[in-house]
C-alpha cells in the first residue's frame, strides 16, 4: 500500500497507526474515529509498530511508554520514513513539560487519557489539516 502525498489526503483515505499497550485504548480510538471511515491499525509495542510503519500511516498516535520502548523511539523511526506522518503522543499524566518536548521535537500534540471523544476528533482533524497545508511535512 503506497501512502498518498499530504496534498491528496482526504478524510476517506486516512491510515491511523495507534500504538498503545492497552487493547482497550486502541479500541476506544477506533470507536471514536469509526464513522470517519479511516483505516485504523493497532500495535501494542514498539516492535509491532515498527513493522506497520512501512505501510505508511498518515497519522501516528503513540502512548508515552511502551513495553519495549517509548514514544521517542517510535518518533525517531517515523522520521526515517520518506513522508513522515503527523505524530500525537498519548498520556494519562500529560504536563507542560511533555507537551513542550513533543512540540519541540516536531510532534503535533498530546492527547490525555481517558480519551474524550470531541478532543480526539479535534486533535486528529487539526493534525491532518496541518499535514495538508505543510509542504513536505517535516518533524
Amino acid at each position: 500500500m503506497k501512502k498518498l502525498p499530504a496534498s491528496k489526503i482526504t478524510p476517506e483515505n486516512i491510515t491511523l497507526l495507534a500504538i498503545c499497550p492497552n487493547q482497550e485504548d486502541r479500541q476506544s480510538l477506533a470507536t471514536i474515529l469509526e464513522r470517519n471511515s479511516w483505516t485504523i491499525q493497532g500495535a501494542p509495542s514498539l516492535r509491532e509498530a515498527t513493522t506497520l510503519l512501512d505501510l505508511g500511516p498518515n497519522l501516528i498516535v503513540c502512548e508515552t511508554d511502551l513495553p519495549d520502548g517509548t514514544w521517542k523511539d517510535v518518533f525517531r523511526k517515523a522520521l526515517d520514513l520518506a513522508d513522515p506522518p503527523a505524530f500525537v503522543v498519548v498520556s494519562r499524566l500529560a504536563d507542560e513539560r511533555l507537551w513542550a518536548e513533543v512540540l519541540n521535537l516536531g510532534g503535533f500534540d498530546v492527547l490525555l487519557k481517558p480519551f474524550e471523544r470531541s478532543e480526539v476528533r479535534r486533535v486528529m482533524g487539526m493534525a491532518l489539516r496541518h499535514m495538508r497545508h505543510t509542504p513536505a511535512y517535516a518533524m
